[in-house]
């Protein structure tokens, strides 16, 4: 029992519509999961291939914590400056970076982190809050400071966390 022409070609088609199906299937995780990718490389999940939410408002935030990343940490003093650090987010804001300090200081040794960063010439966007076009893209505020780059002294970024948790176990 053999196919007949007719039938071939059905089947052909048949199989065509099922691919193509998979493929749109597979389109749109390619995109959820290049959104993932981004957010988990501490990126926006809002890129040039999303411009359905794309905003250019949201591009270049950074974070920059103030005792040990652009001061030298001297709590509750302020420690001698960090020039590279200083310099590279200056250079990023001629670039058009927004800067939010970032920091667990309050009261008045805030204000005096404020008046630091002013004196030298670091612009601030934000200062411990989300920038208002976070809050509005995504809906509300949220604890947690929304930044392209977040600057810390004593961040680890997660790759290197599990890299050592591996070699512990062995």
């Amino acid at each position: 029992m053999g196919f007949t022409q007719d039938q071939f070609q059905k089947d052909i088609v048949k199989e065509l519509q099922s691919m193509r199906k998979n493929m749109e299937v597979m389109a749109r995780a390619a995109v959820v999961l290049e959104k993932a990718e981004r957010v988990k490389l501490g990126l926006s999940p809002i890129s040039k291939e999303f411009p359905e939410c794309r905003s250019e408002k949201l591009d270049d935030i950074i974070a920059i914590d103030f005792d040990g990343t652009l001061v030298e940490n001297a709590f509750p003093e302020i420690g001698a400056p960090i020039w590279s650090v200083i310099e590279y987010v200056k250079h990023r804001q001629r670039k058009g970076a927004r800067l939010i300090l970032w920091t667990s200081r309050c009261g008045e040794k805030l204000d005096e982190a404020v008046a630091w960063c002013a004196e030298n010439g670091i612009v601030l966007s934000a200062i411990n809050e989300n920038l208002p076009e976070i809050i509005d893209a995504f809906g509300g505020d949220c604890r947690k400071i929304f930044a392209n780059e977040y600057l810390d002294d004593r961040a680890i970024l997660p790759s290197q966390l599990m890299w050592k948790e591996f070699h512990r176990e062995k």
